[in-house]
């Protein structure tokens, strides 16, 4: 092979190289510009409040004297 048949067929792989990328690339952005339509997310709930302290000392008991 010549040189300038194997620069020919080095550009040529070049090139499908570069239109398989550009194919990807724009099925990639088609895809984000047109999302599958799907139903919104539900919220999450709200967390639930914690329990009410009984306080710093309510298991100490009083002494008798």
């Amino acid at each position: 092979m010549t040189d300038s048949a194997a620069a020919a067929a080095a550009a040529a792989e070049r090139m499908d190289r570069l239109e398989r990328t550009v194919d990807r690339l724009v099925k990639l952005f088609q895809t984000a510009a047109n999302p599958p339509t799907t139903t919104a997310p539900t919220p999450a709930a709200p967390p639930e409040p914690p329990a009410e302290s009984p306080g710093l000392f309510a298991n100490l008991t009083p002494v008798k004297r």
